[in-house]
This record gives C-alpha cells, structure tokens and sequence, in this order.
C-alpha cells in the first residue's frame, strides 16, 4: 500500500510512555539509555492503519483526497473524492469528466467501508452476485455523463449513493447523504486524521513520545 513506512510503537524503559517510530531509534528518548539489546516493557508492534490500496478492498465505498494523498498533503477541509470497488477491485468513479474506472495505482492510499459492514438485513449473498454487473450498468446510464456533473450537486457522492440504491431496494432513507456520510465516513475519517496526525509528528521529528492511553 503506497510507499509510505509503517509507525511501529512500543515501550522501553517505563509503562507509562509509548515511543512511536518507522526507524528502530539506538537510545530511548526518555531514559537516554541503548535500546538495542536491552528489556522492552512492551515489544514493537505495527499500529493499525485505516488506509488500504483499493486492490485490497472488493466490494467497497473508498474515499482518498481530490488532490494530493491523506499521509503526505490532506488537510482537514480539503475536498474527498468517492468511487466503488468491483470484485477485482477496480475503482468505478464520476468527476467532471464522466465516469472512470481507475485501477489501485490511482487509489494506492484510501479509505474503505466494505459493503458487508452495511449490508444489514439484506443478502449478501444475492447483492454481491450481482455486484459488478450492476456497477457496470448504472456506470452506462445517460444521466452520469460528463456534462451533466456539477461539483456540489450531481457528483461523485451521488454518484455512490444511487448505486446503493440501485443494488439496495428500498434504502432510499438509509443511503441519504447526511445519515450514510456519519453513519460510515465520518467514524471512518476521524480515525484517519488521528493517524495521519501520528504520522507527521513521527517523521517530522525521528519519533514521537506520548503517554499511554493519550488520545495523541
């Protein structure tokens, strides 16, 4: 996923503060002493990230940055983009030139809300069969056309949510765009700017020293 250095965490001399890093640091930055060979209170480990390639997401909702990627340039209020996935994982997505289909090389760092983590009370089974030929279906409708986009109506959001609608009868209340947006991107984006927040202060100083059980 991209090329961007996992921040692994762990702590050394005390259990009170975490040490986040990509480079195995040689001393600990809070009882100055050698690292390397010494006890650790708690062994490196990966901290989870809320990103994933669109390759690794079938069947999904993904959401990256306009412009720029999330790690490197996003900042809060900048515009998102929003696509679906196919079984393959290929990006079906409506901007103002009309309707692509992008591979993960264009979306190598995403957001992604699977379509079985909102697939309550239907068959996952039947809609899922079905997937890829619906997506290909509603991509080919007249009204997705390049002309007819417009940046705050008519968009990519609309885009996702009328396939929802498409391959979900009967959701209509269900995929509105204020209840899906805090219902499934809003939890999801709050995660990643606590992430891509730990992510800056690591590689802008080396490493980064928090409490345990800090919300930073």
């Amino acid at each position: 996923m991209g090329d961007e250095a996992a921040i692994r965490c762990m702590r050394h001399c005390s259990n009170d503060y975490n040490i986040f890093f990509v480079n195995f640091p040689e001393f600990c930055p809070i009882c100055k002493g050698q690292i390397k060979g010494s006890f650790l209170v708690l062994p490196p480990f990966c901290v989870p990230r809320p990103f994933v390639s669109s390759f690794q997401a079938p069947y999904s909702i993904v959401v990256k940055p306009t412009e720029g990627c999330f790690l490197k340039t996003y900042r809060s209020g900048h515009d998102l983009h929003i696509g679906l996935t196919s079984s393959k994982g290929l990006v079906y997505n409506y901007d103002e030139s009309g309707v692509h289909m992008d591979n993960h090389l264009t979306w190598p760092v995403c957001i992604a809300v699977d379509i079985l983590d909102i697939l309550k009370g239907y068959s996952a089974s039947v809609i899922l069969k079905d997937w890829d030929k619906t997506l290909c279906e509603h991509s080919n409708k007249s009204e997705w056309t390049y002309d007819k986009y417009g940046p705050t109506l008519h968009n990519c959001y609309d885009f996702v949510l009328s396939f929802l609608k498409d391959i979900l009868p009967g959701c209509q209340g269900f995929v509105g765009k204020d209840s899906f947006c805090n219902t499934h991107i809003i939890p999801r984006t709050t995660k990643a700017a606590q992430y891509i927040d730990l992510y800056r202060k690591v590689v802008d100083n080396g490493l980064f020293v928090s409490k345990a059980n800090s919300p930073d």
